[in-house]
This record gives structure tokens, C-alpha cells and sequence, in this order.
């Protein structure tokens, strides 16, 4: 699965935003097109009290089977996304 364009939105202010704590933060995945074992989606993050912050980092994936266990999975970062 390859993640694209995670961000928390932007400022219209002078200032920049403080950076977003984890815990106020809620995350949906939206699935897009897929093919030849490639997965793409897009994860919004939407913060709990929708004021505007700051995010950064690669994101961490782990895939799981019907049991619960690890499936290997590997995440590459693609700035492009699907055509």
C-alpha cells in the first residue's frame, strides 16, 4: 500500500500552526484504484477539535491477517500517486 499526500491542512494566519499531538487526531482511510498487487489510498487526518496543526514524518503500516497476525508489508512513500 503505498500512502500519498498526508497533511493537516494549511494556515491563513501570520503564524504557523502548533504541531498536532497524536491523541487529537482522528485518521480515515479512502481506498483508490488498485492493480498488478499495488494499493493506493488516501489517509486524511482530521484534528478532534478542528483547529488548524501541524503534521510531519513517513507513515507506519502493518498489515494483518483474519487472525490478527502480521502479514509482511512493506510501505513506500509515492509522492505522485495513481494515474
Amino acid at each position: 500500500m503505498a500512502l500519498i499526500g498526508v497533511t493537516a491542512g494549511t494556515s491563513q494566519a501570520a503564524t504557523r500552526p502548533g504541531w498536532a499531538d497524536t491523541s487529537s487526531l482522528s485518521v480515515r482511510v479512502h481506498g483508490l484504484a488498485s492493480g498488478a498487487g499495488q494499493r493506493y489510498a488516501t489517509v486524511i487526518l482530521t484534528h478532534k477539535t478542528h483547529k488548524t496543526v501541524r503534521t510531519e514524518g513517513y507513515v507506519g503500516l502493518q498489515l494483518l491477517n483474519s487472525h490478527g497476525k502480521d502479514v509482511p508489508t512493506r510501505v513506500v512513500r509515492d509522492l505522485v500517486g495513481p494515474s
